[in-house]
């Protein structure tokens, strides 16, 4: 988002400016090159300060579901106080913007509509950016097709098939099968990565399971389940998952 950000506010200073000069001009007056391209840039790179805060919103409540109603209100909203903040700054370096001597309501009246349709855009290109991502195919990994672990005997294959749970255990990742427990030298972050597209799912910070050996999963409190599985395991998930886990009961 901030490429696109960042070119469009590029070229919007750089027409305003240019339709600045062009009235100036038609007026018969001298034009200010260095005043009014300043200006235009203050006005329209501000617009920059925004954009971390429309991109968390868009992540933390994107349009979409059958509340859409209620979150795009919300957005409007939430575009609206950004533009009257935006307004605000705009009004306070008034000097380097062009809103010197002017009354902060006069400035509202005139430019407020345009900071809204602008603060708008920005909101609209962040919805169209993550749907882009989310639609984008994901980087292709070679995925092990075994786990080697180390037995009494020498070294033993672990399918990720075979795999019923896993844990963590400092440094290492305990992987738990029917066969019993071993234990690999990787973070569960990576080892998370070892098992996308193969039906795991991450259900704490310490546990991640196999969908397919999942016997039953019990709702215990706001966020939380407790998952019985095929092995006699019972593990409570943690509240900060519990998307992934709604998203695994459908």
């Amino acid at each position: 988002m901030w490429p696109a950000a960042g070119i469009g506010c590029t070229i919007l200073a750089g027409l305003s400016a240019g339709y600045g000069a062009s009235q100036i001009a038609a007026a018969g007056d001298s034009i200010p090159w260095s005043s009014l391209i300043l200006g235009q840039a203050v006005d329209w790179y501000s617009y920059l300060l925004f954009v971390p805060a429309i991109a968390w919103l868009t992540v933390r409540s994107p349009v979409a579901g059958t509340r859409w109603p209620l979150l795009l209100a919300a957005h409007v909203a939430a575009d609206l106080l950004l533009a009257l903040l935006k307004m605000t700054l705009f009004f306070a370096v008034g000097e380097l913007s062009g809103a010197a001597g002017l009354p902060f309501a006069q400035v509202l009246t005139v430019d407020l509509d345009v900071q809204f349709a602008m603060i708008a855009g920005l909101t609209c290109l962040a919805h169209l950016t993550r749907i882009r991502s989310l639609k984008a195919p994901p980087a292709r990994q070679d995925l092990p097709e075994y786990f080697s672990v180390r037995d009494s005997t020498g070294f033993r294959l672990i399918r990720p098939a075979e795999i019923i749970w896993a844990d963590a255990q400092g440094n290492y990742a305990r992987l738990h099968t029917a066969e019993g427990r071993h234990l690999i030298r990787s973070t569960m972050a990576a080892l998370e990565r070892s098992l996308e597209s193969r039906n795991f799912v991450r259900i704490h910070r310490r546990f991640i399971v196999n969908a397919e050996r999942i016997d039953r999963v019990d709702r215990i409190g706001s966020g939380t389940y407790r998952l019985h599985l095929a092995d006699g395991s019972e593990l409570r998930s943690a509240r900060s998952y519990c998307d992934r886990i709604s998203r695994l009961l459908g």
